[in-house]
């Protein structure tokens, strides 16, 4: 620019031309700073506004002095560092300068500005708003290390609404100037002043809610001396992993937000509970187990969290699909299985009441151990090696590296409607309106047209009516049927929808929820999925299951019973609605009586297939639990009887039975033809129990087997009490179809 004038190849306009525009970028940059060091946000900058405003009315030479100088002088009295100011001076005035060259040559500058120059004010907005993103972009790429294109194609996304915003105000502040309405300034200033609010106390709230949830998580962590820091422990280590990966900054900053955010439920966790050195109740075990959800849950409400509370509901999750909620590892995000990688790393090198703290190498050798069962592989693999000081490059390889990165979600830089909401009538039929009537009342412009989007308008008006209507007559039918006493697929079909619903309870001892009253038609694994969706989530929730059907869940009615309504394709927006009416009104009546679907008698099946074999019973005794407890923790030790009962019953038929009779001692109960078959099923139960992983510090399983086969079975007191005990304990389980 300097240049540009010595060698009179630019013009500029005298002092008091340049004033206004220069005290209007001189004010912005200024409330640009203030509001950044009391939010920490972005807010509406009136700087840009004045850029705009400058190019129209002195030119583009002008226009980039002023936004050049304002940078300096405001920067410059806060003693920023002389290559910062520069940037940003170099940035603001040389963009609105390109920009400002083509809006002067489809425009001409000091031109009156009239409808024939929309094109070359939206050029001029549009072109400053991407060279300023992209030198932002550029350094952001270069500091961190992230992909230019992703970092701009972000940025670009996430300001736009800013921009336009800047953009429109510079060409009404360029209009009143221009035109010497001085009147309009008055008006304009407090409008000015209303978007300036609004944004930076939008902004202020957001910094406030994320300082209130970290005040949330310290005084958690702060109630049981035992965990204290735990969350900016594991968030510390969730930091180092996405450096390691080079994860993009917005999806780093989220990650590691949800990583001190994780622990949020465990404040209804009494802090006994939480230090408790010996064995926990059946209550206690279940209201740990709570914690992921309610930590969701708290986090649920806020719009910038919600991805985040997906992450922390699943960070107890097992990749093997044997976690609290039971959800397989292909179904967890990536970004949950980094939480539980660093949950669990730092829990291991933390001491609690019930066992020291393992060593970093120890831990790193569990991670690696326990990668494929516990952990997600590639995650436990990095992790193991950032914590012993290794190359992640070259440990995995760039593209081993690259193909982690890309399992994380991206960031939403912006949230389009559902496309449901977007095609209802009643908000077409407002948009013709409105663009009818603005197009009325401009001169010249064709009657046709205008007629048009009247015949649009009134045709959408129409259609929406028609919809509603229907959708009332459909909603009046559901709750009729319901007052009838009819069930709620019952009610639904009624209203034209093809559903099939169950009624849950949870159960006392482990608070799952499992089907009392149901409608035949879903398979077992719908039914186990539904019953997985209403342990996770506490509120009302709509997801699709894994066969591809939508289930709408109901929140907790009275003695926490809920309704599952299963629907095989996705509603639409009046079938939501009528959907979510009959859940929530049958939801105030739920049945009482118990109609549980079998597939027969359990007890009675074996029964009769004793009859065709010898019997055998089982005394599996393993004197491994309290070991495990004490090294790892009581949920751990229940984790591996889970895994060793789950072995077992793969071996078995559905006729067979096999029950844990205390902490050790499993029970077993088959029909089998012969001895040496008995002595064939006890080497593959011993082959099984020896796969079955510890934690480090903890004996490998060595159980003690014991078999009765036929008349000893009976005969042998100890034996004939065992199978009695297993009988006893098989009659009380219920097999739901």
């Amino acid at each position: 620019m300097v240049g540009a004038l010595a060698l009179g190849q630019a013009h500029v306009p005298h002092l008091g031309e340049l004033a206004p525009f220069l005290a209007l970028a001189i004010a912005g940059e200024h409330l640009v700073v203030f509001q950044r060091q009391r939010s920490g946000g972005s807010v509406l900058s009136f700087s840009a506004a004045a850029h705009v405003a400058a190019v129209i009315v002195i030119g583009p030479t002008a226009a980039a002095l002023v936004a050049a100088s304002a940078v300096v002088i405001v920067d410059g009295l806060r003693r920023e560092a002389f290559p910062y100011v520069l940037v940003n001076s170099a940035m603001f005035g040389g963009a609105i300068w390109i920009a400002g060259s083509l809006f002067a040559s489809m425009v001409g500058t000091g031109d009156r500005i009239d409808t024939r120059a929309l094109p070359a004010l939206i050029v001029l907005i549009a072109v400053r708003y991407l060279l300023t993103s992209a030198v932002f972009a550029g350094g952001t790429a270069l500091a961190t290390g992230s992909r230019f294109g992703y970092v701009l194609r972000a940025a670009v996304v996430e300001e736009i609404g800013s921009a336009v915003g800047e953009g429109s105000l510079g060409v009404l502040v360029a209009v009143a100037l221009s035109r010497h309405d001085w009147i309009l300034l008055p008006f304009l200033i407090p409008l000015l002043a209303a978007l300036y609010r609004s944004k930076s106390t939008l902004a202020r709230l957001q910094v406030e809610t994320d300082a209130a949830l970290q005040s949330v998580a310290s005084v958690i962590d702060d109630r049981d001396p035992t965990t204290a820091a735990h969350s900016a422990r594991v968030a510390q280590f969730v930091a180092e992993f996405a450096r390691a990966i080079r994860l993009p900054r917005r999806e780093a900053d989220r990650l590691i937000a949800s990583a001190r955010f994780h622990d949020l439920g465990k404040i209804a966790v009494d802090v006994a509970t939480l230090s408790k050195d010996g064995r926990l109740t059946d209550a206690e075990l279940r209201n740990i187990r709570s914690h992921p959800r309610l930590s969701a849950r708290l986090l649920a409400p806020f719009h910038f969290a919600r991805e985040m509370a997906g992450f922390v509901e699943l960070h107890h999750e097992r990749y093997d699909g044997r976690g609290y909620f039971s959800v397989q590892g292909a179904d967890v995000p990536i970004e949950a299985h980094v939480l539980i990688v660093a949950d669990s790393f730092d829990a291991m090198t933390s001491v609690r009441p019930y066992r020291p703290a393992l060593s970093i190498e120890e831990a790193a050798l569990e991670l690696e151990d326990k990668a494929g069962t516990q952990f997600h592989p590639e995650v436990a693999r990095v992790f193991a090696t950032i914590v012993r000081g290794g190359s992640v490059d070259d440990e995995l390889g760039p593209q081993a590296l690259a193909e982690l990165r890309v399992q994380f979600s991206s960031v939403p830089s912006i949230e389009l409607p559902p496309l449901s909401t977007l095609l209802q009538p009643r908000r077409w039929s407002m948009l013709f309106a409105v663009v009818a009537l603005a197009c009325l009342g401009i001169d010249g412009f064709p009657v046709a047209v205008v007629a048009g989007f009247a015949v649009a308008a009134a045709a959408c008006a129409v259609g929406s009516i028609v919809v509603a209507a229907r959708l009332r007559r459909r909603t009046v039918r559901a709750r009729e049927a319901l007052e009838r006493g009819a069930s709620p697929s019952v009610a639904l079909a009624d209203a034209g929808i093809r559903a099939w619903s169950a009624w849950l309870r949870p159960h006392d001892e482990t608070g799952a929820y499992s089907p009392f009253v149901a409608d035949l038609g879903a398979s077992g694994e719908a039914i186990a999925e539904i019953c997985q969706w209403a342990l996770r989530r506490y509120r009302y929730t709509e997801t699709v299951l894994a066969s591809g059907e939508v289930l709408l869940l109901s929140e907790p009615g009275p003695q926490l019973v809920r309704l599952a309504v299963l629907v095989a394709d996705r509603p639409s927006h009046p079938e939501r609605e009528v959907l979510r009416d009959v859940v929530e009104r049958a939801l105030d009546s739920p049945p009482t009586s118990e109609h549980e679907p079998r597939r027969g008698n359990a007890v009675e099946r074996r029964q009769r297939k004793r009859r065709d074999g010898l019997r055998a019973v089982f005394d599996v005794e393993l004197d491994v639990f309290e070991g495990i407890r004490v090294a790892a923790g009581q949920l751990i030790a229940e984790r591996v009887l889970a895994d060793i009962e789950e072995r077992v019953r793969l071996l078995l038929r559905p006729t067979d039975a096999v029950v844990r009779l205390g902490d050790d001692r499993f029970g077993i109960s088959v029909v089998v033809p012969d001895e040496d078959a008995a002595g064939d099923l006890l080497g593959r139960i011993r082959s099984q129990l020896a796969l079955v992983r510890v934690p480090c510090r903890v004996q490998a399983i060595e159980p003690r087997i014991s078999v009765a086969v036929g008349r000893q079975a009976t005969g042998d007191p100890r034996f004939a009490a065992l199978a009695e005990e297993v009988e006893r304990a098989g009659q009380s389980a219920h097999v739901v179809g």
